[in-house]
């Protein structure tokens, strides 16, 4: 369940990440929307079913660990003074 989660917020931010560029891409926006809206339902329903099923460890265990990457990636992007915005004009 673990690693299902991790692979539906990936795909997710790449969805999020080809919008960005969609004009640059010449995808069609609609999917790429309806892509990152899909995959965020399908890990909501991901995670009420781990509360519902899974032994709490495992769905606590999960969220420390999204919300410990979340962190990592601030602090780092903050002592290198970098952004997310640099990432479009690479």
């Amino acid at each position: 369940m673990m690693a299902s989660g991790a692979f539906l917020l990936v795909y997710a931010s790449v969805n999020a990440a080809h919008l960005r560029i969609a004009d640059k891409t010449g995808a069609k926006k609609w999917i790429l929307v309806a892509g990152v809206v899909v995959t965020l339902a399908m890990f909501g329903l991901l995670m009420v079913y781990m509360v519902k099923h899974a032994p709490p460890v495992a769905w606590i265990t999960f969220l420390v660990l999204l919300f410990g990457s979340f962190l990592f990636e601030w602090i780092y992007r903050h002592a290198k003074g970098r952004s997310m915005g640099n990432l479009v004009h690479a």
